[in-house]
């Protein structure tokens, strides 16, 4: 299952993460790791799945979530989501 499907499986409802969007994640996941800070989950959508679960909005949506993991504490998510062009109109 997902990270937050065992999540919500292990701890019931709530607050899973908060999500801070940054311009470079692969960047900032390192300079996590240089601070020692774990991550217990990743998650790095391809387009066909982007096209299906979120409508094609984004052709960029990767995180990754980092400890502590805490039983009763949200993780802190970090993001890169790259909006897809709109249509243009005829």
């Amino acid at each position: 299952p997902s990270h937050v499907r065992r999540h919500l499986e292990e701890r019931g409802e709530g607050i899973v993460g908060a999500v801070l969007a940054v311009p470079d994640v692969d960047a900032s996941k390192r300079a996590a790791d240089a601070l020692g800070v774990r991550t217990t989950a990743e998650l790095d959508y391809d387009q066909p799945t982007l096209d299906r679960w979120l409508q094609g909005r984004f052709t960029k949506y990767k995180e990754y979530f980092l400890g502590p993991d805490a039983p009763l504490g949200p993780n802190m998510v970090i993001g890169e989501f790259v909006d897809a062009e709109p249509a243009e109109e005829a």
